[in-house]
């Protein structure tokens, strides 16, 4: 319901296109830099392996660590070292359900 005031309030600015063939959740606005939303992608995605999986999983030996992440020059770095995070999680994920 918040968002969908949010979408009303943004439809009316002239200089934003939503679009409109996405359901509203996956909407995105047109006028919002590609960049940008990646420069904050970078950084929410560490904030939510860190919900999902505890300080205690950053803390391991060999993990990247926050000061890290918040230390990387691009964009670019942070999404890669994200990418190759989630896709150690996948594996053992895998792993364990093959277990099972």
């Amino acid at each position: 319901r918040k968002m969908s005031n949010v979408y009303s309030i943004l439809k009316k600015n002239s200089n934003l296109q939503l679009n409109k063939d996405e359901p509203d959740q996956l909407k995105a606005v047109e006028g919002y830099p590609r960049l940008r939303r990646a420069r904050r992608l970078s950084y929410i995605v560490w904030a939510l392996l860190d919900t999902i999986l505890g300080d205690d999983y950053i803390k391991e030996e060999g993990r990247v660590t926050k000061q890290q992440i918040l230390e990387m020059s691009s964009t670019t770095a942070r999404l890669k070292a994200a990418l190759l995070r989630i896709r150690e999680i996948n594996e053992t994920l895998k792993q364990v359900l093959e277990k099972n």
